[in-house]
């Protein structure tokens, strides 16, 4: 278990007279002037007349240090763990052959400066310890207990890490930011007074812990595998418990180690501790069966890596504001978190597997989940600076997770917040460009929003339905917000409980939004603002125009179209609509306004002349909206909470989606019954189909349905990878080789195709069309859904 912090970050009254009896103290003798000393975290350049530390907190402690060569020179970083009991002094004296700090050989020498310290006689030369960044220490060493150092750093010459240090006691497969760093911290070597020679003569003298790693992190298949390659067999001690006993043959705890190989890269430089880091990683969080039966233990491993990578990427953004014009750092291990976090998928690919794995745990998933999705947080890259959001958001490819529902509430509001969400036909990882954006909130597939309310509504646990509806939704088109209302409708033909629509305005400004209204009028009441407008001006498109542009260049577009309705071109070779471009896009509004007035007027028992009538009047003030039977009642957000209202049971179902029967007067529920939110709902309904589908996996010749994916532009070939387009494309290979799979499998008796696309290739749909044939010839049913 991890160490509480005992100490505020504050030193005061209370604080400094309990330091001064129970805190530790460190005497250094002899040391020079020209030393950078760093304790913990922090670093800084002793003077003349510095002695040491005191007051410093009791349990572990890292004390690390280098002398200063010439201006901007270091010589090789050394460092050690110091564990301090209450009131213990340690003392120690520089020694000019392997230029380090020493345990004093001599106790009976040792027990007369002890004394001298609990005399106050080198009071004058000792610094307190800043408490300022003690509580970051304990998040980053807490499960470093002083068994462990024991077990780690071996004796007597506890010195772990050696700058240009030799080849590392455990090889790795370097990555090109290894490499690179190897080199500088080589040539940062070479520079100082003492350069290569000193390091390899310490090297010589003072053995790295790093021999004392455990050996079985570091059997773990290469960093480039994928997870599931792991052999449950190299997972000792985990399924059992949460401390290994077989971790080299030593009682070692596996977290205690992480945080030691972390810290041993971070504070000392030593890229062989980073490569345990990374061995470990692989190690733990790729085995099924140890996630299964230890929850708490992984609980307990997400919340010390969140840490540690949120201490990191802090550093990587220091060390990129402060280095020069041409991109170099003072501290070189700064860009290079960067890099190494996001470089090669590795901890990408190792917890996006890690949370498939908890997302079927059956006992115990919650703690897990909870500290797993905030490990990587919220990754913005931005004028070259890789930011931290605070572990707010889900990084990309873990969008659509989040900590385990538990158990649901035994009566609760649904509640289908539209503002926080991004609604897509299928999740997928966010590109750079999008990080760049700021595009982070958690996606959410349309089918998984229409199974919820499809399910909610033979829910009894369901009391009532809040959607908040306000400007940052994102809808792709009108085909995913008439999914979603269909949806709606069935669940009010089988529940009889309210469902309520808010929303602040539709359409602030003035600005249109009648596509959020459309949506908000499947509801049985629909709030608003009593400041609000509603802004339901009907549908309107544009199109631009370059070909006056491009005969000022004297550029003449060429072309070939395939009939007079085929639009595209008409960007570059008219200066505006065509006949049949102005029919087609007429064509397209009519249509779907019509669709709307009359879905809008059968909802809100409305004739369709009245709905056109508001249309044509739009925008509205509240008060005219209320009147035309397009709103309710004007309410603010916190009164709308509230005051959420239940009718009685209906006599029956609905005839027709768009004709729900009326409700009778309002009975007020309790403004304490809990809301739970659509994502928490969704991923209870999946974690209780996935239970059920792990009992039934003995039917293995049950008949199967494939759900196949085409969303984006058709593109030929194998499509964009890393680039804008990724995860927004349809390409040709993968899709033709996932049909090709359907078609093969005999446990698939059907495919459907959800369809989400502009259009593309030519070549591309016909290869992919031929695919779709031999489904159809192999005797299995193809069904198309269109999206938008």
């Amino acid at each position: 278990m991890a160490q509480a912090a005992p100490y505020s970050a504050s030193m005061d009254s209370d604080t400094a007279r309990q330091l001064v009896v129970l805190g530790g103290t460190l005497l250094m003798l002899d040391a020079p002037p020209a030393l950078v000393m760093g304790f913990d975290q922090q670093t800084f350049q002793i003077g003349q007349k510095f002695k040491g530390l005191k007051m410093i907190p009791p349990g572990i402690h890292f004390l690390s240090f280098c002398q200063l060569g010439q201006p901007g020179q270091l010589a090789p970083y050394a460092g050690r763990f110091l564990g301090f009991a209450e009131g213990q002094v340690v003392v120690m004296r520089w020694d000019p052959a392997t230029e380090a700090l020493v345990d004093l050989s001599d106790e009976d020498e040792a027990a007369r400066y002890t004394l001298g310290v609990k005399r106050f006689d080198f009071d004058a030369g000792l610094a307190p310890y800043n408490l300022s960044g003690y509580a970051a220490w304990q998040r980053l060493s807490g499960h470093i207990t002083t068994a462990v150092a024991g077990q780690l750093q071996p004796a007597p010459q506890p010195w772990f890490s050696i700058t240009a240090e030799e080849e590392p006691t455990h090889p790795k497969q370097r990555t090109a930011a290894e490499e690179q760093l190897t080199e500088q911290l080589a040539q940062q070597a070479a520079a100082s007074p003492w350069g290569i020679d000193q390091a390899d003569r310490a090297a010589a003298h003072l053995q790295g812990s790093m021999q004392r790693l455990s050996t079985n992190g570091c059997k773990a298949p290469p960093l480039a595998s994928t997870p599931s390659t792991v052999d449950d067999s190299l997972q000792p001690g985990l399924t059992n418990a949460s401390r290994s006993s077989a971790w080299d043959g030593q009682d070692v705890c596996v977290i205690g180690e992480l945080q030691w190989a972390y810290l041993a890269f971070l504070l000392c430089q030593s890229l062989e501790g980073f490569a345990q880091w990374k061995a470990l990683l692989h190690l733990m969080l790729s085995s099924s069966s140890a996630i299964q039966k230890q929850p708490n233990f992984f609980a307990q491993l997400c919340t010390a890596l969140r840490h540690q990578l949120a201490h990191g990427l802090s550093q990587a953004e220091k060390a990129a504001a402060a280095s020069d014009d041409e991109g170099n750092s003072a501290n070189p291990l700064g860009a290079f978190v960067t890099d190494e976090l996001m470089a090669g998928g590795f901890l990408r690919a190792l917890l996006q597997q890690f949370l498939e794995e908890i997302s079927l745990c059956q006992q115990g998933p919650g703690r897990i989940a909870r500290g797993a999705l905030v490990v990587v947080g919220g990754f913005t890259v931005g004028a070259g600076v890789l930011s931290y959001a605070a572990f707010k958001v889900i990084s990309p490819p873990f969008r659509g997770y989040r900590a385990s529902p538990g158990k649901l509430p035994k009566e609760f509001v649904l509640e289908l917040d539209f503002e926080d969400l991004d609604l897509v036909e299928k999740s997928s990882p966010l590109n750079a460009f999008q990080q760049a954006l700021g595009r982070s909130r958690g996606q959410v597939e349309i089918r998984q929003v229409v199974n919820a309310l499809l399910e909610g509504g033979d829910d009894t646990r369901i009391k009532g339905v809040l959607a908040l509806i306000g400007g940052t939704q994102q809808f792709t088109g009108l085909a995913q917000v008439q999914e979603i209302r269909q949806a709606m409708q069935d669940f009010r033909a089988k529940s009889s409980v309210p469902t309520i629509a808010y929303s602040d305005a539709f359409g602030e400004g003035g600005l249109n939004d009648t596509i959020s209204y459309y949506l908000a009028s499947c509801f049985s009441k629909v709030y608003m603002q009593p400041s609000g407008l509603l802004s339901t001006t009907g549908l309107a498109t544009s199109s631009v125009f370059l070909r006056q542009l491009l005969d000022r260049w004297h550029i003449q577009p060429l072309f070939v179209a395939r009939g007079k309705y085929k639009n595209i071109i008409n960007t570059f070779t008219e200066s505006g609509f065509t006949k049949e471009h102005r029919e087609a896009t007429e064509g397209i509004l009519q249509g779907f306004t019509t669709q709307m007035v009359q879905h809008i007027a059968g909802d809100r028992n409305l004739t369709e002349t009245q709905v056109r009538a508001a249309i044509n009047a739009s925008p509205l003030k509240c008060p005219e909206a209320i009147k035309m039977g397009l709103i309710d009642e004007g309410l603010y957000r916190d009164q709308v909470v509230q005051t959420l209202a239940a009718t009685n049971p209906s006599e029956g179902p609905a005839s027709t989606p768009s004709a729900v029967t009326p409700e009778p007067p309002q009975l007020k529920i309790p403004d304490q019954l809990p809301r739970v939110g659509v994502k928490r709902y969704i991923m209870h309904q999946e974690q209780e189909k996935a239970k059920l589908a792990k009992k039934a996996r003995t039917a293995k010749t049950a008949p199967q349905v494939a759900i196949i994916m085409a969303c984006g532009s058709i593109v030929k070939g194998k499509g964009s990878v890393g680039g804008f387009s990724e995860g927004s494309e349809v390409a040709s290979v993968p899709m033709c080789k996932l049909l090709g799979q359907a078609r093969i499998d005999d446990k698939i008796k059907a495919v459907v195709l959800r369809i989400d696309s502009p259009g593309g290739f030519a070549v591309a749909s016909d290869a992919i069309c031929r695919e779709v044939k031999r489904l159809r010839e192999a005797g299995k049913p193809v069904i198309v859904s269109m999206a938008t």
